[in-house]
């Protein structure tokens, strides 16, 4: 599908702005509010480490969705990170199935609302999957606003009074009650450790930034965002903008769907 519009022309200077939300891009810089890991897998005796990082200064929520290798939706995680936070979990066989391990004590809420945490150091299940390889989503839902903090130290509170807020407390109403827009903080990288060889790979996500500038947070249950749901209020016309650049510049294009905003930057090879 052809774009609505080519907005405008944008010097290559455009590259050394400071990261914000819309238009959406591709970007080397190596944090973003969405991204795509290309492969897990636990097939021929190995495992998949994932390690998500939060480098902003304020508590983040984060939609994990994993995905098996045809595509189809196998669970939605709500991951919450405090500022400059990090959250590993392993993909470990077990039998055709794939269990998802972690020992994070960062808060995990499922899709049933229940809550998951580790002690930082005994792994938990988080989930057992029924397929043994596939891709991962990372969204950046939101972040704290900085008059709502969760606490003075960046933190978010435990499971149980996350969960909460969804059934009687502020979010009970407004998923983004005290948040504000993703902070294009995000990074995430996989890990595949072939076991008998004792070797290990590394897959780097591939990261955009300027998903949303409004925040997206949703309950687990919803399973969102996806990338259906990216936003750019500042398009002013209900269009979301994808920007490419290259060595002469940057292209800047309207959509009215999100879908072909995120394919027309992942189709281009950009330099941004």
């Amino acid at each position: 599908m052809k774009p609505i519009s080519i907005l405008a022309p944008v010097l290559a200077t455009v590259m050394t702005l400071t990261t914000q939300a819309g238009p959406i891009y591709r970007t080397d810089a190596g944090t973003g509010s969405a991204i795509i890991v290309p492969f897990w897998t636990v097939d021929g005796s190995q495992d998949s480490l994932l390690t998500i990082n939060n480098d902003g200064d304020r508590p983040s929520a984060v939609r994990v969705r994993v995905l098996n290798d045809t595509g189809d939706l196998l669970l939605a995680l709500g991951v919450y990170l405090g500022a400059d936070d990090q959250w590993t979990a392993a993909f470990t066989s077990n039998g055709n199935q794939a269990d998802l391990l972690s020992a994070d004590a960062s808060c995990v809420l499922l899709e049933d609302g229940s809550g998951v945490s580790g002690d930082g150091v005994v792994a938990v299940t988080v989930a057992t999957l029924p397929a043994a390889a596939g891709s991962i989503e990372i969204f950046e839902m939101a972040t704290a606003a900085l008059d709502t903090l969760p606490s003075l130290t960046g933190r978010w509170p435990e499971c149980a009074a996350l969960a909460s807020r969804f059934t009687e407390g502020n979010w009970s109403d407004n998923p983004n009650s005290g948040l504000a827009a993703p902070a294009d903080g995000l990074s995430a990288n996989l890990s595949i450790l072939r076991v008998g060889e004792g070797t290990m790979s590394t897959l780097q996500g591939t990261v955009l930034a300027g998903f949303s500038d409004v925040a997206l947070h949703a309950p687990p249950v919803k399973q969102e965002p996806d990338f259906s749901n990216a936003t750019d209020t500042g398009s002013g016309n209900g269009t979301v903008r994808s920007r490419v650049c290259f060595d002469v510049g940057c292209r800047i294009d309207a959509w009215a769907d999100p879908l072909e905003a995120v394919a027309a930057v992942l189709s281009t090879i950009s330099r941004a």
